[in-house]
């Protein structure tokens, strides 16, 4: 197998796993949005259930960031491919207004490049499965500059990810609004063409 520099999967790995904290962080705080979606989805939604999952997330994203390794590699790509799975979900079974509940009560809409940013981040996140990276302390002790770049540059695709979750769709919207259809029609607001 070839060799690969673990550090370049090291930051997206730890980015994925910052935004899955965060999710579940804001999950455990308002649970209402996770709520909302597993009903569109047509799935059980007890409170107590979203916070256990928000629960779970942000102790899967400690671990990942602590320790790396494959075995978080492939909890955490596992947990991504779900989030598709259950996006597509809401998808088929709902409009196109309706929220994924991923973030809590920030509206991140359910639609089609939801799930494909859920399945590129399980693969990118699948690579430390076959090229595993240590956790984010030996990481940054073999960074320069006290690995700040580092750690800046991560925190940045997590926060650029979650840009794409939740602004990018809103913007889709907005130009899809003024784009007429074939008919000559605008589009109505909340379509997902």
């Amino acid at each position: 197998m070839a060799e690969v520099d673990t550090t370049l999967l090291a930051g997206p790995f730890f980015a994925f796993a910052v935004l899955l904290a965060a999710a579940g962080a804001l999950k455990l705080g308002r649970p209402e949005g996770a709520v909302r979606a597993l009903r569109t989805a047509g799935l059980p939604a007890p409170e107590v259930g979203v916070r256990a999952l928000g629960v779970a997330e942000v102790v899967l994203a400690a671990a990942a960031i602590a320790v790396g390794g494959r075995v978080t590699a492939g909890l955490v790509t596992v947990a991504y491919l779900g989030f598709a799975a259950f996006t597509a979900r809401v998808v088929a079974r709902s409009d196109a207004t309706a929220s994924c509940g991923c973030f809590g009560e920030t509206e991140a809409p359910a639609n089609r490049l939801h799930v494909a940013l859920n399945l590129v981040a399980a693969a990118m996140v699948a690579t430390v499965v076959v090229w595993p990276t240590a956790g984010l302390l030996d990481v940054v002790s073999d960074q320069p500059l006290a690995g700040i770049p580092f750690l800046a540059l991560t925190l940045l695709l997590a926060w650029l990810w979650s840009v794409l979750y939740t602004v990018v769709p809103d913007w889709q919207e907005a130009l899809a609004a003024l784009v007429p259809s074939e008919d000559g029609e605008r589009a109505p607001a909340g379509s997902d063409r």
